[in-house]
């Protein structure tokens, strides 16, 4: 008797051992479409999985003669299915909608002339008091200026070059929109680059928007947007500034600016460079600051065709040369034992007009253009890297006011 029932535990046995694998082929009730990234879970299991983009849903390891399949996506049903196992074929499961979904969300976004303290957007203004003590105090950039301010952080990408990214609620650099007068500044490298070559000197005002405004400026502007703003010529007060300056780390700047005005025309000008000198701080035989040189020009002429009217047509230029890594390498070359550095070298030239004229028809007219041509070198001792990006922008706006509404 006893042989007998071993005889039968052992057929038993791998019955109750063996594992299969539940199959399953999810798709919508009413289309029939294969539905992706279904959640399925074995009911008193911890096993589950995610259907792939065909809706085909696969869960391993499965023991039993039958199992429950759990499926549940969002705005569909729940739905429970009994699989007999093992399968010959996956089993088809279709998902009926579920009415209490929310149905789909559609976000508009409109600009309007309105000052900052009636939009619904909370919106940082730095001023020119603050850019002139900026300017005081690190002339070459705007990367510590931004770097002070709550919920933004400047972050360094590649010590050995001293790049750095202009992070907004923790987001990377590449999220983080920036803009010169209301046009973009950079394309994709904004938040790296924007920041380390434009000198407070030459701005009138900053404007940061934290949160996202990709609705309005793009896929750019997740994190949110810096907005420059250059300085205008005034009339019958025409502006001459020099800065000179030198650091213990070995900086040397020098930025000049000019502007002027009449009835009919106008001009600004800016010119500047920085000098950095390579230095090691802590003594390892690498640069802590690399050797830097930079030089930026920025002409701009203003028209005003009548007493609401201006035409404004800019120039950016931009060379700079970074070059980091051995100490040695930096300044005398290569040798058989010091070989490490990393240069960049970059060159920009922006051309830009923005004609606005009020009372059209009521209204007032915006007409805005950039192209920008960006020309980035990226060399080390053992790769080379190069790219060019060519990128232009254009705006007509128009808006009228209606008693208390906009229409744009």
């Amino acid at each position: 008797m006893r042989f007998v029932l071993l005889i039968i535990l052992l057929l038993l046995a791998p019955a109750a051992w063996a594992q299969y694998t539940v199959q399953v082929q999810v798709r919508d009730s009413l289309t029939r479409q294969p539905l992706p990234a279904v959640s399925g879970a074995i009911r008193g299991t911890a096993l589950g999985a995610s259907s792939d983009a065909q809706g085909q849903l696969s869960i391993l390891n499965v023991t039993g003669p039958t199992a429950e399949v759990v499926l549940s996506f969002i705005g569909y049903r729940v739905k429970t299915v009994q699989v007999a196992l093992p399968q010959t074929t996956p089993a088809t499961v279709l998902l009926a909608p579920d009415a209490n979904a929310l149905e789909e969300v559609v976000v508009t976004s409109t600009r309007t002339n309105s000052r900052i303290e009636d939009l619904p957007t909370r919106v940082e203004v730095l001023g020119e008091e603050e850019l002139q003590e900026e300017n005081a105090i690190k002339p070459g950039n705007i990367a510590s200026l931004l770097g002070d301010i709550a919920g933004t952080q400047i972050q360094p990408t590649q010590p050995t070059t001293g790049n750095a990214d202009l992070r907004i609620q923790g987001l990377q650099g590449r999220y983080s929109q920036m803009l010169r007068d209301g046009l973009p500044l950079f394309g994709g490298y904004a938040g790296s680059f924007g920041i380390l070559q434009v000198p407070p000197l030459d701005l009138r005002q900053i404007e940061l928007i934290k949160g996202s405004s990709s609705t309005l400026y793009g896929g750019g502007a997740i994190a949110g947007l810096v907005n420059l703003i250059s300085k205008q010529p005034r009339l019958g007060s025409p502006e001459r500034s020099l800065t000179l300056n030198q650091s213990t780390l070995r900086e040397t700047n020098l930025n000049s600016f000019v502007s002027g005005r009449n009835q009919r025309v106008g001009y600004t000008l800016f010119a500047g460079g920085t000098r950095q000198q390579d230095v090691d701080v802590d003594g390892d035989g690498f640069t802590d600051v690399p050797r830097l040189r930079n030089f930026t020009v920025h002409p701009r002429l203003f028209y005003y065709p009548n007493r609401l009217g201006q035409l404004a047509v800019g120039y950016t230029g931009t060379v700079e040369d970074r070059r980091g890594g051995d100490q040695q390498v930096v300044r005398a070359g290569p040798d058989a034992l010091h070989q490490y550095f990393v240069t960049n070298r970059m060159q920009r030239h922006t051309a830009d007009l923005v004609y606005t004229q009020d009372s059209v028809g009521g209204g007032s007219l915006t007409v805005k253009g950039t192209a920008s041509s960006f020309d980035r070198r990226v060399t080390t001792h053992t790769v080379g890297f190069r790219a060019r990006q060519l990128s232009y922008f254009s705006e007509l706006s128009y808006l009228h006011r209606l008693g208390r509404q906009h229409t744009v």
